[in-house]
């Protein structure tokens, strides 16, 4: 019943529409799943007279019981498009993959292992865009984002970016075949900006020595 309910706001919302899904893996290994939902212009015109904000937030009204009682947080974020915002916590990874909207809509098996000190998650069983599946979620465009707090060792992300840690995986409805696979190392945690600070240090570093070179040599001229 839980996965039906949070269904119907996803695929009233998603037809025809993208949506940015964003997983926070922190280090205690809990997760924060969030879904930034767009919504094409066909699906305004069915609202006679009303503002994108108000379109969107009459449909989040119908179901926010729904929500409230499975622990999503949901609301209408005017500025940034119009877009709907559904996010929730999760005390832990198993709990999260076994539970999670995304990974049990898209996908028959979730691979999830320990070895030593590595977390390995693997997808399978891909379920495509199809009319004889009728419960999927549709949407034209997914970018899942990952954003785990330890170092990735290996993955198949169509894109990284580096100075967050998060790896991107882009998912369209024409797709016939998909999967997504990481590696965590939970010895080894992420220090965002790490670029950042290593390039300051490297400036400070720099200017110290041509203090201290510039200090010498004007004693060897005094001299």
């Amino acid at each position: 019943m839980k996965k039906n309910i949070i269904l119907l706001l996803i695929i009233f919302f998603l037809t025809g529409c993208s949506v940015n899904y964003n997983i926070k893996i922190n280090s205690d290994l809990s997760v924060v799943e969030s879904a930034y939902i767009t919504e094409s212009e066909d699906f305004y015109k069915s609202f006679y007279k009303t503002t994108k904000a108000n379109a969107l937030n009459s449909v989040l009204n119908i179901y926010n019981d729904f929500l409230k009682e499975e622990k999503y947080d949901a609301k209408v974020i005017p500025e940034k498009g119009p877009l709907v915002e559904v996010e929730k916590e999760y005390k832990n990874i198993e709990d999260y993959l076994n539970t999670s909207l995304l990974f049990n809509d898209y996908f028959d098996k979730i691979n999830y292992r320990k070895e030593e000190d590595k977390i390995i998650i693997e997808t399978e069983n891909f379920n495509k865009n199809d009319s004889e599946n009728p419960d999927r979620f549709y949407a034209e465009k997914v970018d899942i984002a990952i954003t785990p707090s330890f170092k990735v060792v290996d993955s198949n992300a169509n894109k990284v970016d580096e100075d967050t840690n998060t790896y991107h995986f882009y998912l369209d409805d024409k797709m016939e075949d998909f999967k997504i696979y990481l590696v965590l190392n939970t010895s080894r945690k992420f220090y965002a900006n790490m670029n950042t600070y290593m390039i300051i240090l490297v400036s400070i570093m720099c200017i110290i020595i041509s203090w201290i070179a510039v200090g010498l040599l004007n004693k060897k001229t005094k001299r």
